[in-house]
């Protein structure tokens, strides 16, 4: 019985444990809380921790999400106020002081809005707080926005968009002040003077012009003689105070004879300026003597210092002018206009008929002759053939392997030339290099054992070519022992042709058996 009662009280000890905690939280409560917290009332673990005051800030901030969002982001009372960030809540929002107290203790007369996203500046600092602070709403919802105060002052119902600051401050709603610096027209010179409603007219400050001739053509006396860029001649600081540098602010510049000109050989009374001729023929058509043959680039020849003067430099063309050129007339070269590319500027395109070698030779005409003439210092570097004279070929004269002008095709092959010389009758075939050389025919050099795979030794070294050579070379009867010694052989090819497994090359009938 003993044992039943006590798992009972064992039971029920958590049960007496929450009831005497809660009885032990309401009894050291130090009062009633606020109105806005009155439902907190019997659970005091919404805002406290176990007696932990550190923890509280936390259990606020869970709550008010829109403060903790100013504190993080550094925006609002609660975010730019110094020291709150490491406050504690209660040391300004205190509670149980009752369900009438005031957690809030807000003084109006002493909030520092500068520590707010709106700091009271100029004309808003004596405004009384309710005529932003709308009752029923929080104080952070209050309008920001100028237009969203001042709609009914806006002159200009919306046109200018909502950005009221750009022009207005908290100064005074009509004490404007406005950058022109930073719109397409800065106001420069007495521009800078004028009043607002000369240029805009109403109140669309949007759609002015810009042009000088919109606002001034009634001052043009030139009558639009010369366009409409006044400022070419104008300046913002006074309109009658005209200059014009024609070098700086044309296209075309005034230099030589043109430099003295009177204004009125060129502009004359109902031209427009833009649609003056700027090329030499525009004003000296009737000073072309070519009659328009060499085109209208006149001062490819021409000065502006002298019409009559002519000078052109052949040199910064793709064709310079050297030797006997330089003494050629134009037409002769220039059967057209000069401007008119010469499609073939080659040597052959001029002196195909001096040509001898019947353009045998190709069309590099340079390789041999010269600028200097045609047939002055012929000359050629034989080294830039196939064919480079070396030894005795260096003295020889052309006409011993050119026979006629056309050089080209000619036979170099060394047997082409040297075929009555060839003690060989042609046994050791064509290739005459191979032991010949150009220093001189009859100094002849060939190593059989590093150029063959035959090599001499013994009694071989003293035979004569022929002793094996006696025919071509395709003919050529072998490189075994029994195909030359077969008559040599006593035991009739008993023993087969391998003969130096027992002879050597010293002396045929010499045994040496391996």
């Amino acid at each position: 019985m003993r044992a039943w009662l006590f798992l009972v009280l064992l039971m029920l000890l958590p049960l007496q444990a929450n009831a005497i905690d809660l009885n032990l939280e309401r009894m050291l409560s130090p009062g009633d809380l606020s109105q806005a917290h009155s439902k907190y009332e019997k659970d005091c673990k919404s805002c406290h921790s176990d007696f932990k005051q550190e923890n509280q800030n936390a259990l606020c901030v869970d709550c008010h999400k829109d403060v903790a969002q100013d504190i993080s982001a550094k925006t609002g009372f609660h975010g730019m106020k110094p020291g709150i960030a490491n406050s504690e809540c209660r040391l300004c929002h205190s509670e149980h002081q009752g369900l009438k107290a005031d957690i809030v203790q807000l003084n109006p007369h002493g909030f520092p809005h500068q520590f707010t996203d709106f700091p009271l500046q100029g004309l808003h600092q004596p405004v009384a707080c309710n005529q932003c602070h709308m009752e029923g709403k929080k104080f952070r919802e209050a309008p920001q926005q100028c237009i969203d105060c001042h709609r009914k002052d806006d002159v200009h119902k919306g046109s200018q968009g909502q950005q009221c600051a750009n022009c207005h401050s908290a100064e005074g709603w009509r004490k404007t002040v406005f950058d022109h610096s930073k719109t397409l027209f800065p106001l420069k010179g007495a521009h800078g003077n004028v009043e607002c409603s000369q240029c805009h007219r109403g109140s669309d400050y949007k759609q002015a012009e810009t042009t000088c001739v919109s606002c001034h053509k009634i001052d043009d006396v030139h009558l639009n003689t010369f366009g409409t860029q006044c400022d070419s001649c104008h300046s913002t600081e006074k309109w009658k105070s005209a200059r014009f540098n024609h070098n700086r602010d044309t296209d075309f510049h005034l230099a030589g004879a043109h430099s003295t000109l009177q204004c009125s050989t060129c502009h004359k009374p109902g031209t427009v300026a833009k649609e003056l001729p700027q090329t030499c023929v525009g004003c000296h058509r009737q000073n072309d003597v070519h009659f328009g043959k060499n085109g209208e680039q006149c001062d490819q020849c021409h000065s502006v210092n002298s019409w009559g003067k002519s000078r052109f430099d052949h040199s910064k063309t793709s064709f310079p002018l050297r030797g006997a050129h330089m003494n050629a007339q134009c037409t002769q070269c220039h059967q057209g206009n000069v401007n008119t590319p010469i499609k073939d500027t080659t040597c052959i395109a001029c002196h195909g008929a001096d040509d001898v070698h019947n353009k045998s030779l190709g069309a590099q005409c340079q390789q041999c002759h010269s600028e200097s003439g045609w047939h002055d210092n012929v000359q050629f570097d034989h080294e830039l053939t196939h064919f480079p004279l070396l030894g005795m070929h260096a003295t020889s004269a052309c006409e011993s392997c050119h026979e006629n002008t056309r050089f080209a095709g000619t036979a170099s092959a060394c047997v082409d030339c040297h075929r009555t010389d060839d003690a060989h009758k042609g046994k050791l075939g064509d290739d005459c290099g191979s032991c010949h050389h150009p220093a001189a025919w009859k100094s002849w050099r060939f190593d059989h054992d590093k150029q063959t795979p035959f090599p001499l030794t013994g009694a071989h070294q003293g035979l004569a070519c022929d002793g094996c050579h006696d025919q071509t070379l395709s003919q050529l009867k072998g490189q075994q022992c029994g195909q030359c010694h077969q008559a040599d052989d006593v035991h009739r090819g008993a023993y087969g042709r391998q003969c130096d497994t027992c002879h050597n090359t010293r002396d045929f009938s010499t045994l040496e058996m391996r």
